[in-house]
């Protein structure tokens, strides 16, 4: 995973100039949510996204091993004899 990928990059940078357009012009208006919590929270939606679009390539890099005892634990966890 490379930060710099324009994938990665370009829709952060887009979130913040969009969140820092809406809150420079609510600052304007002297609106109660400003230029700071417009950029954090278009921030955090462009992150989640992105987490959202890319997780099954991210997590394609790691091997998911599970054992048989493993299996047979987690099986039999949710399972109640009687």
């Amino acid at each position: 995973m490379n930060l710099l990928d324009p994938g990665l990059s370009l829709p952060i940078l887009g979130a913040i100039v969009a969140g820092a357009l809406i809150g420079a012009e609510r600052e304007y208006r002297s609106s109660p949510a400003g230029f700071r919590t417009h950029i954090l929270v278009s921030l955090a939606c462009a992150l989640l996204m992105l987490a959202a679009v890319h997780q099954v390539r991210w997590l394609s890099d790691t091997p998911l091993e599970i054992g048989k005892r493993g299996l047979t634990a987690a099986l039999h966890a949710g399972h109640s004899p009687g």
